[in-house]
């Protein structure tokens, strides 16, 4: 995995010679606009990520994981403020109600949003704010057990 800026440096040149042997745009257009590069990428029918991570002593698994979990996420940035509100208090609201949170409420959930988001992001913010809340609920779920144990302990002690 890149360790820093000058390893990223050489996966983003890999990449950008690769494609610029499969479209249009030169070396100098795709590193000079990373948006571009994503979008010529991401239209590409398959990439030999197996092939670019051998010329950086990478798996493909790093490879991919290192672009698509990093790359595309520093380069189109974070889900907005408002966005995120709006994905807690539906996916809370689906969990309260045992809705399912499958493909139909991620797609119902995408058009409530501001704007529509590169597909990673949404991904990594619906998972993570599922993750939280399924853990705060658990969470209120024990200290509910642990509080009407006490309870009884109590009361039982008051009959002795």
């Amino acid at each position: 995995m890149p360790k820093s800026t000058r390893d990223a440096q050489q996966i983003l040149d890999v990449i950008a010679s690769y494609l610029a042997t499969v479209s249009p745009y030169t070396y100098p257009q795709l590193m000079s606009d990373l948006n571009k590069m994503d979008g010529v990428l991401c239209a590409q029918p398959k990439v030999p990520w197996k092939h670019l991570g051998l010329q950086l002593d990478m798996t493909t698994q790093q490879l991919y994981r290192w672009y698509f979990d990093n790359f595309q996420r520093n380069l189109y940035g974070r889900m907005e403020e408002a966005d995120m509100k709006v994905l807690r208090l539906q996916i809370a609201m689906a969990l309260e109600l045992g809705v399912d949170l499958d493909v139909h409420f991620q797609k119902t959930l995408k058009q409530q949003l501001s704007k529509e988001y590169q597909r990673n992001i949404f991904t990594v913010a619906f998972n993570n704010t599922k993750k939280t809340l399924l853990k705060s609920n658990e969470l209120k779920r024990c200290k509910a057990i642990v509080s009407y144990t006490e309870e009884l302990f109590a009361h039982m002690e008051q009959i002795k």
